[in-house]
């Protein structure tokens, strides 16, 4: 929230924190109101009760993945989606980075080149690419709501929410993804 906000969401007054909130109902499902916790660091405040299965997603405990792709990215998964798409576009051996979320992508190598070699992984029989990790990467985890078509290699695109001009544009086009992907997921867990 600090990119349009121009300071952490604790710090905002009042009237902002509540335009927030309401923003954030407007779009995503909530059960109760809106709730903001401050995170284990103390420095910044999350949500603290929005748990939906298509914002759920698998990442290496150790390592520090998700924690340091929430710090560099300010949580925008779509940002960590198109770091992990050239990682592997370079084959992860000339991948360097200054981005914190690139050494933990690093250090858990051999977690996200396991993805070469998978194959037959959905339930509607779609065979992986055995030669496009990250379409493996994106299929495995039902990640295909953060994509927008390919790339002139077959690759997916990813879309660009971290781009939104405003808050409620990030939060309607974030929720529209995690909503198409909560029902991705609903199905595919039905159908096993």
């Amino acid at each position: 929230m600090k990119r349009y906000y121009n300071q952490a969401y604790k710090s905002l007054k009042d009237d902002k924190k509540n335009q927030i909130k309401d923003i954030l109902k407007k779009y995503a499902p909530f059960d109760g109101p809106v709730e903001f916790a401050e995170n284990a660091d103390k420095e910044k405040m999350q949500l603290s009760n929005y748990y939906v299965l298509g914002n759920l997603g698998l990442t290496p405990t150790w390592g520090g993945i998700n924690s340091e792709r929430a710090l560099c990215f300010n949580d925008c998964y779509d940002a960590f989606l198109r770091l992990l798409k050239n990682f592997y576009q370079q084959n992860g051996n000339e991948y360097i980075n200054d981005c914190i979320v690139g050494q933990a992508i690093l250090e858990q190598k051999d977690y996200f080149e396991s993805y070469k070699d998978i194959s037959n992984v959905t339930n509607n029989d779609k065979v992986t690419d055995d030669n496009n990790a990250f379409n493996n990467f994106i299929n495995v985890n039902l990640l295909q709501d953060f994509t927008d078509g390919y790339d002139e290699n077959n690759t997916y695109n990813v879309k660009n929410l971290a781009s939104s001009e405003t808050f409620e544009e990030y939060v309607k086009e974030s929720a529209k993804v995690i909503n198409a992907r909560s029902k991705r997921m609903w199905k595919e867990l039905q159908t096993k």
